[in-house]
């Protein structure tokens, strides 16, 4: 059976941390080339030349790196959020220990 570890929990918080303070970039590059090929498609698509392609495709991508910017953000928050759910529950784990209380909140002397 496994057991209580708080090192896991700090290393899977310091985990979320990183992949919160990477995810808002990440998802805008993402979103980027996807608007990208989509504007390309679209302009070539409209027989505006290529030029005008090329200038589609990159208004598209500016407005959806906009776009997956803010939808990374709101992922890294949640991300925070679970981090310091996780940090929180290895603190009250610790609280609960130095007091010497069993896990039911009764006194571990009896």
């Amino acid at each position: 059976m496994a057991q209580y570890d708080p090192k896991i929990i700090q290393d899977h918080a310091d985990q979320l941390y990183s992949q919160a303070d990477q995810a808002p970039l990440l998802t805008a590059y993402a979103a980027g080339l996807v608007g990208l090929v989509a504007g390309l498609g679209s302009g070539m698509g409209l027989e505006v030349g290529a030029l005008g392609g090329i200038v589609v495709g990159v208004i598209l991508a500016v407005l959806a790196s906009a776009v997956g910017y803010m939808v990374g953000k709101s992922q890294a928050a949640k991300m925070r959020v679970a981090a310091q759910t996780a940090l929180c529950q290895v603190a009250i784990e610790g609280a609960v220990k130095s007091r010497g209380e069993a896990p039911g909140g009764e006194s571990a002397a009896g």
